[in-house]
Parts: structure tokens; C-alpha cells; sequence
């Protein structure tokens, strides 16, 4: 049903009649009960009892998958138009046929788990491309890809983002998270963040763990249980149930039933986003059905970087429970030594090792972190540490990196406020008397300093205006504004 207003084909999209630049098909057939002209309409690939093409009769919206039994909602007549100007249509099941395997040959889906290998791809790309190229010689070609073994599988070393496939209206992509506190799992638009990371560890027999990587605890759902998915020590088993192309149920079976995970506004089953839900959500659920209208599908993709934001200071700390490729425009120390109100800060490049806090530096805005496997020598002497999970700190020995009174530094945390968030780091500084330590940098590096350096530090001039080439020792000359003498 190809519409010449909007260029487009008509299709159910599982909620609602819509439009599609890929050829749909539909089935018309005739309602021999009601004459030889009038016929019912369904998506080819909705062809239930109940689902018809359906006008408003007072119970539905316009378009919405109808009864079969109403009156005449159902029931359409196909009137020529004979005045109007035709689009001549190309050979519209091949052009379905190129378009699905075009959609698999450009799609951006690389670290998708499900994706087709670079060879299978590149096999599919020569039938496509083939000027004699038919519609049996495409679907033995996709046939062939599905088939294929080498398709991109579920690693155990590896780390993931698990993605709702659902389309959200606003273009957002959901992803589920570990909330700070590590007692729950919610989902909100992906942030590419630590706390979306998951591992899917094994449990056999084609079953997996969703394993947090900042915390070690599991997704914990078992069908029937009131409330929503909970973070446990020993969490739920979980299969991937194919629905479409890099796209899967996150299946959980319990005496023979079967349902799958889901996004969720609320505690109690049933209340599932729609695709033009906000933000976020704190719950997950499970259903037992799979839709397109319905959030139950997932995009398993592996993780190749982890995003963090330095804000407006221009400095963040950082700590993560792997090893993360320092990326350009970013700096990283670590602090060799606290003493007299001064944190001396080490640079350190290359590569940061797991579990190891650093302080960073580098313009406002956010950075993608690689993660790598490279086996990298901790940092001896370093007294930063950090943390995985929102952490009440000691107050008698934890410092915060914070722009407070004294400028850019550590601060001494305070018993009222003594929470860190979840992959920061913090200084430790045993029996320290301290309420705060300034940044220093050691050797000839420069860039952080405290502000009491900073100013002693800053441009020296003559009473001429020009600039000299050090700070003097000695003499009267004009800094930061200000005659000196010394």
C-alpha cells in the first residue's frame, strides 16, 4: 500500500497504522460475506484474528488494529481514481529484499552482539551489488547470513551496554543501570557511563547471569515475585531469545513458563513506558510477550570505552574497577605525598590501571575512556583511593577533591556529608591535621598548582611594562598587578 502523499508504504507497527520507506506487505482479502467489493487489509506480519485495518467506530483511534466482527469499520471498498497521475513503481519485492539486506550491510550495529561477521557481510554486499541480482538470489544470500556461525556472540570477558530496541520519540536510546547505591536497577537514556556496564556471566546451558561490572551483583527477578528486579548477590538466569536482527528477549524460564525483561514505570506488572516516555525509570519488570510497542527487546553491545565528564573546575577524579586508556586532552596524576597543606601530584600517562584513583584534568566536556586489557603495573605509593559504589568515607582520614574556600584541592570530608559517588576517588591521609591540601605538581611539570602558587607564580614585569624572564629574587617589579619589593 504505497500512499503517493508522504512517498511512503503503509504498516502496523504494532500499536497503530504507520509509515515506511520499506516496501510492507498486506494482505487484502475479500469479505465474501458482505458482497464482492469490499475487502479487509492486514500487515502481512499481523494476521491474527483480530487484526484488521480499522476505522473509528467510537471505540478506537483512527487506524488502530480492529475486530473483525464490527459492522463495517473493517471492511474497506479500492475505488479507482482514474484522473490520477501513477508513480511508476519499481519491482517492489525486490526492492524489499535489497532494502532489508542494505539495512544490514550499512548498519552501524558493529559491536552489537547478533551482528553478522565482516565476511558474511561482505558476501551479502557482491549478491546485493549483482546486476542480476533477484529476489530468490537476496533471500538465499540473507538465509545464508543467518545461518552463519560467525556471527558476533556473548563473551565472558567482555564488557556490555544492554540497550532497549524500542524507538523512543524523541530519538533517545534507554539503557538499565546499577543505581549508585547498588540495591537496584532502573534505566534512563544511555549515558555510556560505568554504572551501565554489565557482564553476562555463564550459568550453562545457554543461561546467563546480567552481572553488574562496578558492583559484582546480579539483575534478581524470578517470575511471579512481587516488586520489581532487585541487585543481589546471586541473581536470576536469563537466556537471549532472538527476535530480529541484534535484537533479543532477555528470556527468564521458570516452570516452563517463560517471560522476558522489560522497562517499567512502576512496582506493579503492567506499567510499561511507551515510545513517548520520558527519561527514565526506576524499575525494571518482566512480561510475557514480546512487542514492538512493548520495551522487552534488547541490544546487547559490547562496551569499547566508558564516558566521563570533567566539569566546569576543569578537574574530576576517577576510579574504575578496570583498566582505561588516558584519551587526548586529558591529563592524569596520582598523588605521591600529602604533608604541610600540599598534595603532590604525580603525572601519570598511557594507560590507568584497574582499580586505581586518579585525578584528571582536561577541558569541560565529556571523554570516551577505552577500555583496554593490557596488563599495566599498579601505582605504587598512590594515596588516592576510590570507589565503585556510592561509599560513606571515613571523616577522620578522607579527603574530597572540591573547589571550596581555599581554591581547587582537597578538602577534609564532613561528617554531615560524607558520601562519595560511585567511581570517584578520594586522598587518605592517616592522623593528618590538615583541613584541606592544595595540588602541586613535582619535577619540572606544570599546570596545577595551588592558588597561593599560582599568584607567586604568575608574569613579572619591569616599571617598563616589559616582561621579565623569571620572577626576581630580589628588586621592585610589577606582578599580578601589584609594585613588589623584595
Amino acid at each position: 500500500m504505497y500512499n503517493q502523499g508522504t512517498q511512503k508504504y503503509a504498516e502496523y507497527n504494532g500499536s497503530a497504522w504507520d509509515f515506511t520507506p520499506i516496501p510492507t506487505m498486506v494482505n487484502v482479502e475479500q469479505n465474501t460475506n458482505k458482497g464482492v467489493a469490499l475487502f479487509w487489509i492486514q500487515d502481512a506480519t499481523h494476521t491474527g484474528q483480530y487484526e484488521y485495518m480499522h476505522v473509528n467506530n467510537g471505540s478506537y483511534e483512527n487506524g488502530v488494529v480492529g475486530w473483525e466482527t464490527v459492522a463495517d469499520a473493517s471492511n474497506f471498498y479500492f475505488v479507482e481514481v482514474p484522473d490520477a497521475e501513477v508513480v511508476a513503481l519499481a519491482n517492489l519485492a525486490l526492492t524489499r529484499e535489497k532494502m532489508l539486506a542494505e539495512e544490514i550491510i550499512n548498519g552501524t550495529k558493529e559491536n552489537y552482539v547478533g551482528r553478522y561477521s565482516a565476511t558474511t557481510i561482505e558476501s551479502l554486499r557482491k549478491v546485493v551489488e549483482d546486476q542480476d541480482a533477484t529476489i530468490q538470489s537476496i533471500k538465499k544470500a540473507l538465509d545464508e547470513a543467518n545461518n552463519s556461525s560467525d556471527r558476533l556472540s556473548v563473551q565472558s570477558d567482555k564488557y556490555y551496554f544492554i540497550l532497549n530496541a524500542m524507538q523512543f520519540n524523541d530519538g533517545s536510546v534507554k539503557a538499565i543501570y546499577e543505581n549508585p547505591d547498588g540495591t537496584n536497577v532502573a534505566w534512563h537514556t544511555t549515558e555510556g557511563t560505568a554504572a551501565e556496564l554489565w557482564q553476562l556471566e555463564s550459568a550453562g546451558d545457554d543461561l546467563y547471569y546480567l552481572k553488574s561490572v562496578n558492583t559484582g551483583k546480579c539483575i534478581y527477578k524470578p517470575m511471579g515475585q512481587a516488586g520489581a528486579a532487585t541487585m543481589e548477590e546471586e541473581g536470576t538466569t536469563f537466556s537471549l531469545s532472538e527476535q530480529s536482527y541484534c535484537s533479543f528477549g532477555l528470556e527468564h524460564v521458570e516452570s516452563n513458563d517463560k517471560v522476558t525483561l522489560a522497562l517499567s514505570n512502576a512496582e506493579e506488572w503492567g506499567n510499561y513506558p511507551n515510545p513517548g516516555s520520558k527519561g527514565s525509570g526506576n524499575y525494571l519488570q518482566t512480561y510475557n510477550a514480546y512487542g514492538e510497542d512493548i520495551p522487552t527487546q534488547w541490544n546487547i553491545v559490547e562496551a569499547t570505552s566508558v564516558n566521563l565528564t570533567i566539569g566546569s573546575t576543569g578537574y574530576a577524579t576517577a576510579y574504575f574497577p578496570f583498566a582505561v586508556t588516558i584519551p587526548e586532552g586529558v591529563k592524569a596524576y596520582t598523588v605521591s605525598a600529602a604533608a604541610g597543606g600540599v598534595a603532590t601530584l604525580s603525572p601519570l600517562t598511557g594507560t590507568i590501571p584497574a582499580n586505581t584513583g586518579v585525578i584528571l584534568s582536561g577541558d569541560a566536556k565529556t571523554y570516551p575512556f577505552a577500555i583496554t586489557t593490557s596488563t599495566v603495573s599498579k601505582v605504587e605509593g598512590n594515596m588516592l583511593d576510590g570507589v565503585t559504589m556510592a561509599t560513606d568515607l571515613d571523616p577522620e582520614t578522607s579527603y574530597i577533591l572540591a573547589d571550596g574556600t581555599n581554591g581547587l584541592g582537597f578538602y577534609k570530608v564532613d561528617s554531615n556529608d560524607k558520601t562519595l559517588a560511585a567511581n570517584k576517588a578520594y586522598l587518605v591521609v592517616s592522623n593528618a591535621a590538615d583541613a584541606s591540601y592544595s595540588l602541586k605538581l613535582d619535577g619540572a611539570v606544570t599546570g596545577i598548582q595551588s592558588v597561593e602558587n599560582a599568584a607567586e607564580n604568575a608574569p613579572a614585569y619591569d616599571l617598563q611594562g616589559r616582561r621579565l624572564p623569571q620572577v626576581p629574587t630580589k628588586g621592585l617589579y610589577i606582578q599580578n598587578g601589584k609594585k613588589i619589593m623584595k
